[in-house]
């Protein structure tokens, strides 16, 4: 018996529960599923002008920080006026009304989410930027660009100098945008500006920009002319120039304009390439060509002058005539660093030398001298006197290719030996006895040279 009572109340119980899940289910499908049949108005709680919406349209209603699902309703009351409420919070069984029709009431007395017939409308806000619900009719045009993103612009420029053509300029002194100093990526607004670009050795660049609307990126690109530079020229000398030399000629030569500048004290150029040329009597010329790079500095020429070779001329005074075949006198100079033998016409490079002349048979009157050869564009001249030396006679005497042995050799009535000298120039009684031809007497003159003299003597059986 109480067996059979315990599964009777069990039977109730749960159909208690089941019947309490369905009435409150009716209730929710019944708030959820309504239907519009006329036309809705709702006030906005800041406006009297009220929103008009037919029977297919949608409302996009901001409700930022929730996705919550917004029911709006319009009540007709008994005076004919419209009523609307607002349901932004979730269906509870808390937040069912007293009447059971699931409606809530708000301040002002209104009850808002009840149902009534063919008065209501069921609409879904969605998390956007339009306007809140008390703004006034919001056409799609309006509400597709409130929803779109804002884009900020950002200004990058590309700036090239005049010279060297096309090369860009990687870091701008400064770029003032609108007399504010801006770095590459800054922020820019749609609309006009002056941009202002300073660099070393440029004129300023000055330029109004208009920067289009939505652009992500706008580039800005613009060369910059070069500014005059000035010209300094710092000229060095191997061997310093005498005072006669005059002065240095120092010019440029555009290769763009073919234009030619002389450089003295407060010269200026424009920034380019040029054919620099140097020119000094005395010294090898210089002629290249140099880049000049448009920067605050001055540009420096510098370069050192080499002096010419001077050409040597030698005067020799003799006491004795040398023949025509005698080999030519050459002066030998004897510097720090070089040893030089130049004859007559030759050249050599200025400086402090040692030198004397030499020349076969003969002796510079003297010792070696000092000199300073000076840079210069005319000859230099050495005079000097050369003594002719004296020399030995080869009595070695050849007839039919053998040589002829003699028995005795008479100059000037004395008996020769072979060590003995004689000085050329001087006429002297030649006596040659021997033993297979007849004596040879004759008169001979010792000519200047080097080494023996030899004796041409015609010889004649006997």
């Amino acid at each position: 018996m109480n067996k059979k009572l315990s599964w009777l109340c069990m039977g109730i119980l749960i159909l208690t529960v089941i019947g309490c899940d369905c009435i409150r289910i009716k209730r929710l499908a019944g708030e959820r599923h309504t239907s519009i049949n006329s036309f809705t108005h709702f006030h906005s709680k800041d406006q009297e002008e009220p929103l008009e919406f037919t029977e297919e349209s949608e409302v996009n209603i901001t409700n930022e920080g929730s996705d919550r699902v917004v029911d709006i309703t319009n009540e007709v009351g008994s005076d004919g006026d419209n009523r609307s409420s607002l349901n932004g919070r979730k269906n509870t069984d808390e937040e069912l009304g007293d009447d059971g029709m699931g409606g809530s009431v708000v301040p002002g007395g209104r009850n808002v989410g009840r149902r009534t017939p063919n008065t209501s409308k069921k609409i879904i806000s969605e998390q956007t930027n339009s306007p809140s619900v008390g703004s006034k009719k919001l056409p799609k045009t309006d509400r597709r660009a409130s929803s779109q993103k804002k884009i900020t612009t950002r200004l990058r420029w590309i700036i090239y100098t005049e010279y060297p053509a096309q090369e860009e300029i990687a870091a701008p002194e400064t770029v003032l945008l609108d007399g504010v100093e801006v770095e590459q990526g800054s922020k820019i607004s749609s609309g006009s500006h002056q941009i202002i670009v300073e660099h070393p050795g440029h004129e300023t660049l000055r330029k109004t920009i208009v920067v289009p609307v939505a652009t992500k990126v706008y580039t800005f690109k613009g060369t910059m002319a070069t500014l005059p530079r000035g010209v300094e020229s710092q000229i060095t000398y191997d061997r310093v120039p005498p005072v006669s030399l005059g002065d240095t000629s120092i010019t440029l030569t555009s290769q763009r304009t073919g234009k030619t500048i002389s450089i003295d004290k407060n010269t200026s150029v424009k920034p380019g390439e040029y054919q620099l040329q140097i020119n000094k009597r005395g010294y090898l010329p210089v002629n290249k060509t140099v880049r000049i790079y448009p920067i605050r500095s001055t540009y420096n020429i510098e370069e050192m002058l080499q002096a010419k070779a001077v050409k040597i001329r030698t005067i020799v005074n003799y006491d004795v005539v040398p023949p025509a075949n005698l080999q030519s006198p050459a002066a030998v100079f004897v510097g720090r660093s070089i040893q030089q033998r130049i004859i007559d016409g030759g050249s050599i490079k200025p400086g402090n030398y040692t030198y004397k002349i030499t020349q076969p048979g003969y002796r510079m009157q003297g010792d070696e001298k000092q000199i300073e050869i000076l840079p210069s564009e005319e000859v230099y001249t050495i005079r000097e006197n050369m003594n002719v030396q004296p020399r030995p006679i080869s009595f070695e005497i050849e007839k039919d290719g053998f040589l002829v042995p003699f028995e005795e050799i008479f100059i000037d009535g004395e008996s020769v030996s072979f060590d003995k000298t004689f000085i050329p120039g001087r006429q002297y009684r030649l006596v040659a006895k021997f033993r297979q031809y007849q004596t040879v007497e004759k008169t001979i003159t010792v000519t200047p040279g080097e080494g023996p003299y030899r004796l041409n003597i015609q010889l004649i059986r006997k």
